[in-house]
């Protein structure tokens, strides 16, 4: 007789490969429908970090620079080569060294200089500067500039005389230019200084420009005995020719002051 038990020890092991195979099935099948999911993009590199710049006060103890020359850190230039150029060059005006200054001005300007030297002009003007108080910029066209309002005397005798300079830092050879000085600028300066100064002289030279304007006097004969005749009529009475001619353009006088040229520095106490 056939015992139904015997065969159970196989069908046990066969349902148990069974259900393996069918776990390694679908195992597999989830493996490649499971979404991949990309690792984030690294982080971006830090900007690069700005110059670093030497402060002013610094600045001014290496340098040795005169106490009364006044450079605020906001108003001071990006770099240290600009603001070594910038400190240096006023220091002179506050010692007075007119040599120091003479090798950092145009060959054009020294002569100026030195007339100015020459009539005692300069070591009375530079002896009574009590402050330089300097800001600093760029033109629109991106040459780089410091405005200096130097301050004379004391008390109610103080005068404050504005003055506008483009340079350049190249270490020994810096070099400082003096820019037009429009009549009365002092009075006339507000917000920005550097860009206001430019754009009035941008106003005096336009206005310099403009040709004067042409006035046509209208003719009248007085000469009754001769209104007859038509060519001394239309003459205008016999004589000369016809209307006055126009007036030609007038000199660079812009708002009846002084020309407004790029000649040298003007004087640190001229107003």
């Amino acid at each position: 007789m056939n015992n139904p038990n015997r065969h159970w020890p196989s069908l046990a092991i066969a349902a148990a490969l069974c259900a393996g195979a069918a776990m390694f099935v679908c195992g597999c099948d989830n493996s490649s429908n499971a979404p991949v999911v990309a690792a984030p993009p690294p982080p971006p590199p830090p900007p690069p970090a700005a110059p670093k710049v030497t402060p002013i006060a610094d600045l001014m103890a290496q340098l040795n620079i005169d106490p009364r020359v006044s450079l605020p850190e906001d108003k001071a230039p990006e770099t240290d080569a600009d603001r070594k150029a910038v400190l240096v060059f006023f220091d002179t005006f506050a010692r007075g060294n007119s040599q120091a200054l003479k090798s950092m001005l145009p060959l054009a300007d020294q002569p100026q200089l030195t007339a100015l030297v020459n009539s005692g002009a300069w070591k009375t003007t530079t002896s009574g500067i009590t402050k330089i108080a300097i800001q600093t910029g760029l033109t629109t066209g991106d040459l780089k500039c410091a405005l200096a309002v130097i301050e004379v005397g004391k008390g109610a005798e103080t005068s404050y005389q504005p003055q506008l300079w483009y340079y350049t830092s190249e270490g020994e050879n810096d070099t400082i230019e003096a820019a037009p000085t429009p009549p009365g600028i002092m009075d006339r300066l507000t917000g920005d200084w550097i860009v206001t100064w430019h754009k009035i002289l941008d106003e005096e030279k336009a206005l310099a420009l403009k040709p004067d304007e042409s006035v046509q006097i209208e003719q009248k004969n007085l000469d009754n005995s001769n209104a007859s005749d038509p060519q001394t009529a239309s003459t205008g009475g016999g004589g000369g020719g016809g209307g006055g001619a126009p007036s030609t353009p007038g000199g660079l006088r812009p708002g009846g002051g002084s020309p407004v040229s790029p000649g040298g520095p003007p004087p640190p106490g001229n107003k």
